[in-house]
């Protein structure tokens, strides 16, 4: 599988993420936001790992994602946020109760993050929340997404992994003819 056809699986995830944003759709955007991460860590996970984990997750914000992004949050707290939003709808997740991430409370549109943070801090919740624009967390896994192509034409290895990964894995569909 050649690096245009990933580009276009995840091409195809960011044109609805854009959409689902643009239609105000904010709480379903993060859905797919913390969905593509997921995706993408699967891709990047080492070769000698059958299944993605929470430190793939991790590993890949480290790497691609909060470099050069304006995001005020750590991988750990995408990590909980994740899991609270696609598991239970929410901002809180098993990890953030137990006190080992923050979770993450969204501005979007003409919300002011700096605003909002402010907030947290005056309310001394600083502890327990962070401040994330969901458009500039959008824009943070665009640049991920780039970060992340061009570390695979940096390392053919690398790439060779990925590349076999998302042939055999990649859901295709099923040819209309077949049905």
């Amino acid at each position: 599988m050649s690096k245009s056809i990933i580009k276009r699986h995840l091409s195809e995830l960011m044109s609805v993420i854009k959409y689902t944003l643009d239609s105000k759709k904010h709480l379903p955007a993060l859905i797919l936001i913390y969905s593509t991460i997921d995706i993408l860590s699967w891709l990047n996970r080492p070769a000698s790992k059958p299944d993605v984990t929470k430190t793939d997750f991790i590993s890949w914000v480290d790497q691609y994602l909060l470099p050069g992004s304006t995001l005020m949050c750590s991988s750990v707290d995408l990590y909980a946020a994740r899991c609270g939003i696609v598991h239970s709808y929410q901002a809180e997740s098993k990890i953030s109760r137990e006190g080992k991430a923050k979770q993450i409370w969204y501005a979007w549109g003409k919300g002011d993050v700096t605003r909002l943070m402010t907030k947290i801090h005056q309310a001394k919740l600083n502890g327990i929340a962070v401040a994330v624009h969901v458009e500039e967390l959008f824009k943070a896994l665009e640049q991920g997404i780039s970060n992340f192509l061009s570390s695979i034409d940096a390392a053919p290895a690398h790439a060779k992994i990925v590349y076999e990964r998302a042939e055999k894995k990649f859901f295709s569909n099923i040819p209309h003819e077949m049905l």
